[in-house]
């Protein structure tokens, strides 16, 4: 991972003007979706599992109209079918965050949720494209990873967590082929990165 890192910020460094260029111009020409609205919600069933959604803007719901529609409503589903049990789940999520931001703005939500007698027993956790945009060292990217699972073992000791994968910039139609590899390098090494 590391020699990638060397690799991909070497080739990538003198490229940065054009990649500022390149995602202006995709800002631009791209239209902004909103987040998902009812951020609650909860499928009948014996003795509902309560589940924690937190991350970003995929978590956030983009681009769906309720969080029933997103990943949210259908891991809830899936949990639900496979468990034969009912889910109560609840979405911490935001457009844009990074790590850093999800674990400094929802880990003292989580301490309120709990207060109110939510305490979920499965944390599903979808994070790492904006670090990726914003060129996130990996042993920054680390730290703050132990950091965030540091703070929900702390509030949650009985809860397990689960993280989604990272998402497939390479992927992305919109996306330039120089953001395609830049970014698209950078998740994989940020995925790559254990806490």
């Amino acid at each position: 991972m590391w020699l990638k890192f060397v690799v991909v910020s070497v080739v990538s460094l003198p490229l940065l003007p054009l990649l500022v260029r390149d995602g202006r111009k995709i800002r631009e020409s791209l239209p902004v979706l909103p987040e998902a609205s009812e951020p609650e919600g909860r499928l009948a069933g014996p003795s509902p599992l309560q589940l924690l959604c937190l991350g970003e803007s995929t978590v956030a719901g983009v681009g769906v109209t309720t969080h029933r529609e997103g990943i949210a409503g259908a891991f809830a589903e899936e949990i639900a079918a496979l468990l034969g049990r009912g889910v109560e789940y609840r979405v911490l999520a935001r457009n844009g965050y990074t790590l850093k931001m999800v674990r400094r703005r929802f880990l003292p939500k989580l301490s309120r949720a709990q207060e109110n007698g939510f305490t979920p027993e499965l944390i599903l956790v979808g994070i790492g494209g904006n670090d990726a945009f914003t060129l996130n060292r990996p042993w920054q990217f680390r730290k703050e990873l132990r950091g965030l699972i540091a703070g929900i073992r702390e509030r949650c000791p009985e809860a397990r967590i689960l993280f989604c994968n990272m998402p497939p910039i390479k992927d992305f139609p919109a996306f330039t082929r120089l953001i395609k590899f830049t970014v698209g390098n950078w998740v994989e090494m940020l995925g790559g990165v254990s806490g």
